[in-house]
């Protein structure tokens, strides 16, 4: 929402269930009923998948379900079903992917031919009933943020990755039309120092063993800084040398 601080180390604050509700806190309630609208696409003889997140779409005839969870593995399962599947299947390969995204049936790999970012399966591997599973490699990555030439968000796969900063020093400002904001930082400085390389370039170079992720968790410890700190899934810091 507009009047919520972006600096580092501010939370968030919304309204309340039954005294406070501002005009942009519905604004953004109704922009996650759109997130649906973008999981799969349809055109003629052709059904399309952009996001992996489990769900479930139906047609005409066919039910497709996915499930599992990004933030859990790098696998998701999909199910095609009905009497009347007669498409192609399309799934979107992400940036994000380390290597390869693979595509099995079973125990067998399957060699998909790749489409304007797409991978194909086509008609004939999706009789009704079919399970596949596909396996998305993830990595760290440190995207550069466009108005600050050493601002960078971390990043596993889709997910932005946010330090977990505790709630001790979160104090709340009354700004506008009784409107609550925060008040207090939770960090002492907008940077991190960086201790085991000369360059922020090559720390950046470097993320994954710099940012480390805790086995089967999304848990990652920043090393080689000045500060430590603990990463999870769902902010961005200014990388300095010093």
């Amino acid at each position: 929402m507009y009047f919520q601080r972006m600096a580092t180390g501010f939370q968030k604050n919304f309204g309340t269930v039954d005294t406070n509700f501002w005009c942009c806190t519905g604004s953004g309630m109704e922009n996650f009923t759109k997130l649906q609208d973008s999981i799969y696409f349809t055109k003629p003889g052709v059904v399309g998948v952009n996001l992996y997140v489990a769900s479930k779409a139906s047609g005409n005839g066919y039910v497709i379900e996915q499930t599992g969870d990004l933030s859990q593995g790098d696998t998701m399962a999909f199910q095609i079903s009905g009497t009347e599947v007669s498409f192609d299947l399309l799934l979107r390969i992400p940036t994000w992917v380390k290597e390869k995204m693979t595509v099995a049936f079973g125990a067998e790999s399957y060699d998909y031919e790749i489409k304007n970012g797409y991978a194909v399966i086509p008609n004939e591997k999706l009789a009704g009933g079919t399970v596949f599973t596909i396996t998305l490699p993830m990595e760290v990555q440190a995207e550069n943020l466009p108005d600050g030439e050493n601002t960078y968000a971390f990043r596993y796969g889709p997910f932005v990755l946010s330090a977990a900063l505790g709630t001790d020093k979160q104090t709340t400002l009354s700004h506008g039309v009784a409107v609550t904001v925060p008040g207090t930082k939770a960090v002492k400085r907008d940077t991190i120092g960086i201790r085991n390389v000369s360059s922020v370039e090559e720390f950046i170079a470097s993320i994954n063993n710099n940012l480390i992720k805790k086995e089967a968790a999304m848990v990652f410890t920043l090393q080689g800084t000045k500060e430590t700190y603990t990463f999870t899934k769902a902010g961005t810091y200014t990388l300095k040398y010093s």
